[in-house]
């Protein structure tokens, strides 16, 4: 199965190539959202979970529209979310998502700070579909990389010829579900 996923955080890290042990450099999560899906392209679950950190996330509110008083609501807390994540990894074959190597390292800082093993994390695949695609895209830029890595809205106006609106979450997920499955319909992806 294919797991797709994003998290909301209360910002960035310090060095984006520490390590997820270094727990002060690593910004907390404060929504987890995810669709598991069957190699047909078939729904099997979805789901977005608010996580209540007990920290002030004003900062990025603005960003995200989740503030304080919603984690207070709604928010549970990551350590009873782990048996959860653990389950999804465990029955998908593959992680898929744009910078899906940030939301992993972040998943792992979270688990590393309630001292859990995050080993099953490390037995996945990772399909990131802005590396993927750069090439297809050709998005050019003025830095020393041969391409900019493409977002959501770049690669599905390629394929679609629609313009998307800044979405996040599972509608964003969505979305990116319906580009992973077309670029395996033009044979653009190989697992």
């Amino acid at each position: 199965m294919y797991l797709f996923l994003e998290t909301e955080q209360t910002g960035l890290p310090k060095d984006y190539k520490a390590s997820y042990k270094l727990a002060n450099n690593w910004p907390r999560i404060i929504k987890f959202s995810y669709i598991l899906i069957d190699k047909k392209g078939n729904i099997v679950e979805e789901g977005a979970w608010l996580i209540d950190n007990k920290i002030e996330i004003s900062a990025v509110t603005k960003i995200t529209g989740i503030n304080n008083a919603m984690l207070k609501v709604y928010g549970q807390s990551f350590n009873k979310l782990t048996e959860n994540i653990e389950r999804l990894f465990s029955l998908s074959q593959y992680v898929i998502g744009f910078q899906i190597a940030f939301d992993i390292t972040l998943i792992k800082s979270e688990l590393y700070k309630l001292n859990m093993n995050c080993a099953f994390i490390d037995n996945i695949s990772i399909i990131d579909l802005g590396i993927e695609t750069s090439n297809f895209l050709k998005l050019k830029t003025s830095a020393k990389i041969k391409y900019k890595l493409p977002k959501l809205h770049d690669l599905y106006l390629k394929l679609f010829g629609i313009s998307l609106p800044d979405i996040r979450s599972l509608k964003k997920l969505h979305k990116e579900k319906e580009c992973f499955f077309e670029l395996k319909r033009l044979k653009l992806l190989i697992e």
